[in-house]
C-alpha cells in the first residue's frame, strides 16, 4: 500500500520530466521515417501520458 502511494507521483511526474529538458531531445537524430527525433520524441509522450495517468487511476481506484 505505501508502494503505491509512492508510485503515484513518480508516475503522474514522468511525463512532465521527460518534456521538460529540451537538452535531451533537442537534435535532429536519430530520425524516425524522416521525422526529426525533437518532434517523434515529444508525440511518444502523449501515449506514455496516457499511460502513466490510466495507471494512476487505477491504483487510486483500487485504494477507495
Amino acid at each position: 500500500m505505501r508502494q503505491r502511494r509512492l508510485s503515484i507521483p513518480v508516475l503522474l511526474s514522468l511525463p512532465l520530466l521527460g518534456t521538460l529538458l529540451p537538452w535531451v531531445y533537442n537534435k535532429r537524430d536519430p530520425q524516425l521515417f524522416d521525422v526529426p527525433f525533437f518532434y517523434w520524441y515529444q508525440l511518444l509522450w502523449i501515449p506514455l501520458s496516457v499511460l502513466c495517468t490510466l495507471t494512476v487511476y487505477r491504483l487510486t481506484r483500487e485504494e477507495g
